[in-house]
């Protein structure tokens, strides 16, 4: 295969419809996996009381459905019999998940992952495009996007079965779902700290580097190939986690399943790698988060 290389991206129309043809996948894949987030935490919700149980915020989505005239998807689909194992197995036996519970906290994690983490590697992966377009433009071969994607999102997954693990773990510490923020301020109030200070380490800052400058990555980065652009995926999959992890770690202390932590956390992840001053962004926050952890641990005790 010749060699590719990104030196070779020039804007030509075939880039463009790459380019919108890739960020229209993207935004598809991405919304459906919002969609099915929205109808676990449906049912999830319908299961266990309401809205206003999966954690901050999620009241007032609550209200908002109920202003669309619905309470919640109805519990007789595939997801409602999933949630219903999920939530009335562990705690009849003494904090012990059942195998179904597993799996359906896999699914959540696996889901999450995509939806969360899909949108914010965007810059990335079109970047990735227009190098393989202005390859194929000058008459040589190359590589499928998706390759690229599918080794970024490998990262995710093998992530999101640490996260299931972790939520088993808070289940039988615990022996309830895992809303920290109102359930075990001290712990919750210790995530926020750890996070906020980790926005601030030399870590954090050479990870986010590489997220935000996408024709750094592949410059020094690039193998030519599947394997090798697969190989590219995983290693920006793990700049990724190693950017990302510690804000994904504070889906604990809004709740696991809470709907708008989850678009916050999104959007905070986003902002960090696309914002002009993105670093500056996401220091200032670990500013929020630390302070907002320690208020949280000191309510403990108030």
């Amino acid at each position: 295969m010749p060699h590719t290389t990104p030196q070779t991206t020039s804007r030509t129309p075939t880039i463009s419809w790459r380019r919108a043809g890739a960020i229209a996948s993207i935004v598809i894949v991405a919304t459906l996996g919002w969609l099915m987030l929205w109808r676990m935490v449906a049912e999830h919700a319908a299961l266990e009381g309401g809205y206003e149980t999966l954690g901050p915020g999620m009241a007032s989505l609550g209200n908002a459905v109920r202003l669309l005239g619905e309470d919640g998807i109805p519990q007789g689909g595939l997801w409602g019999d999933i949630c219903r194992a999920f939530v009335v197995g562990g705690s009849a036996q003494s904090g012990a998940w059942l195998l179904e519970q597993f799996w359906v906290a896999l699914a959540m994690w696996s889901v999450m992952a995509l939806a969360m983490m899909l949108p914010t590697a965007m810059p990335m992966i079109t970047a990735f495009g227009d190098i393989q377009g202005a390859a194929r433009a000058k008459g040589m071969s190359g590589v499928p996007g998706w390759v690229f994607t599918a080794g970024y999102l490998a990262i995710w997954g093998a992530l999101a079965i640490v996260a299931t693990g972790l939520q088993w773990g808070v289940n039988v510490t615990m022996d309830e779902e895992p809303v920290l923020a109102s359930t075990a301020p001290l712990v919750g109030g210790g995530l926020l700290v750890m996070a906020g200070l980790y926005q601030w380490s030399a870590l954090k800052a050479a990870c986010l580097s590489q997220c935000r400058s996408p024709m750094r990555f592949f410059m020094v980065h690039w193998r030519d190939g599947r394997m090798g652009t697969f190989r590219m995926g995983l290693r920006h999959g793990v700049f990724c986690a190693g950017c990302c992890w510690a804000l994904m770690v504070l889906m604990f202390v809004g709740g696991a399943m809470n709907l708008v932590w989850m678009a916050v956390l999104t959007i905070i992840m986003l902002l960090e790698k696309v914002l002009p001053r993105g670093d500056v962004f996401g220091r200032a926050l670990g500013v929020v988060f630390v302070v907002w952890g320690v208020a949280l641990a000191i309510s403990e005790f108030v």
